[in-house]
């Protein structure tokens, strides 16, 4: 089990927050509610998440649209969301989710089994992308710190010495 993720839950109805609490609790993620679209976009200004599940209707406005706000933020704009739907997976209304980059959907009602093994895949992408960060500036790090003991060791050179290659 991986701890540290934290997922972001986001429907209108407090009694499917709570059923995706029970269903996702056996991963140990750290869980996060947001009742409406405003809500969830708030949320994301804080706080990064490992996923987004978003349910397609929402009072204030539609799961797309929240999708839609979501991707053009820095922030968020890579954070794997599954839309939670009871539409067919060919409907029209999921074609501009995954034209904005909707990683994948699950039909209500919701197949626990089906649910966790997709978070949990999503979580496994989140958490590899954020030891690659971790890497990639390290690297940059190490980089720089060469460069400067480079400069140094050149500084020191005697006239008339060759420099190293």
């Amino acid at each position: 089990m991986t701890m540290g993720a934290s997922l972001l839950l986001v429907d209108d109805l407090p009694a499917n927050l709570f059923a995706l609490e029970c269903i996702l609790a056996p991963l140990g993620h750290r869980m996060v509610r947001a009742g409406s679209g405003q809500e969830a976009l708030r949320r994301v200004l804080d706080e990064d998440f490992a996923a987004i599940l978003l349910d397609l209707r929402l009072g204030d406005m539609s799961g797309v649209e929240v999708l839609q706000l979501l991707r053009s933020r820095e922030r968020s704009r890579r954070t794997p969301v599954i839309l939670l739907t009871a539409e067919d997976g060919d409907a029209p209304t999921l074609q501009p989710a995954y034209a904005l980059g909707m990683v994948d959907y699950v039909r209500k009602p919701l197949v626990s089994d089906l649910l966790r093994a997709k978070v949990a895949l999503c979580v496994e992408l989140h958490l590899a992308r954020e030891a690659l960060r971790r890497q990639e500036l390290r690297v940059r790090e190490l980089s720089a710190q060469l460069q400067a003991a480079h400069r140094e060791v050149e500084s020191l050179r005697t006239p008339g010495e060759a420099p190293s290659s």
